[in-house]
């Protein structure tokens, strides 16, 4: 999973996110905590993209730069996955998502 939490360009905590994975058999909620884009990583997730600046409404901002990081869900490889429930929250940008057995 790929993902940042987009708070205003000054700049916000890292913020937790309840995910709920949809299993054939029922349902279980995650957390996942994501850093804020223009931190360092808050949880130790590794940096998979770093921008050299960013694009606000005034302009390019070439003193601050955007990182995306990756994370995993912990998911029960003897149940069967139906689907994922992300949050409705627009600060949350996810870029790729993946499902795959151990």
């Amino acid at each position: 999973l790929a993902a940042v939490t987009t708070a205003p360009v000054t700049g916000g905590p890292a913020k937790d996110y309840h995910i709920i994975i949809n299993y054939a058999d029922g349902n279980v909620t995650a957390t996942l905590k994501v850093s804020n884009w223009l931190d360092n990583p808050s949880y130790g997730e590794p940096v998979i993209w770093k921008t050299r600046h960013i694009h606000t409404p005034v302009g390019d901002d070439w003193n601050n730069n955007a990182s995306v990081f990756a994370y995993k869900l912990p998911l029960d490889a003897k149940r069967s996955v139906k689907g994922i429930t992300l949050p409705n929250d627009p600060e949350l940008k996810i870029f790729a998502l993946t499902i795959q057995k151990p």
